[in-house]
């Protein structure tokens, strides 16, 4: 992968002659390169809850199965969000408190910020030295 686009909807307090504003911006790596407020006009919470309301009749149209299937097919992606987030979440007390020492993954991220390494490259590493064989 060599481009991606992250777009996440932040609530947002702010306007622009009492109209919604959202802040927009656009970040290369970590530097911020631009933005804008884009300004919703005449759209509010019933033009919202319209829409929210179309997406359900349409999901439930297109959905197949039995409602009993469709529950255990959520109910299985919810178990394996969770199982892989607490894999992670275990990994990284494992890298952190028993595979690194002191200070030693503060300086590996100073040198991802510092472009002397890749976090590809850093992640690779951190995994093989979790995997390789204790004595």
């Amino acid at each position: 992968v060599s481009e991606v686009i992250i777009q996440e909807g932040v609530y947002t307090f702010e306007s622009i002659d009492q109209a919604v504003a959202e802040p927009v911006v656009y970040m290369m790596d970590h530097f911020v390169i631009g933005g804008f407020y884009r300004v919703h006009t005449g759209r509010g919470v019933d033009e919202l809850w319209a829409t929210i309301q179309q997406f359900r009749t349409h999901s439930g149209n297109v959905a197949s199965g039995s409602s009993r299937t469709q529950s255990t097919r959520r109910l299985k992606a919810r178990n394996e969000f969770r199982l892989r987030d607490l894999l992670t979440h275990r990994f990284m007390e494992l890298v952190e408190h028993e595979l690194l020492g002191t200070g030693e993954f503060d300086a590996l991220i100073a040198r991802i910020a510092a472009r002397e390494v890749d976090p590809y490259t850093a992640a690779s590493d951190i995994l093989s030295r979790a995997l390789r064989p204790k004595p």
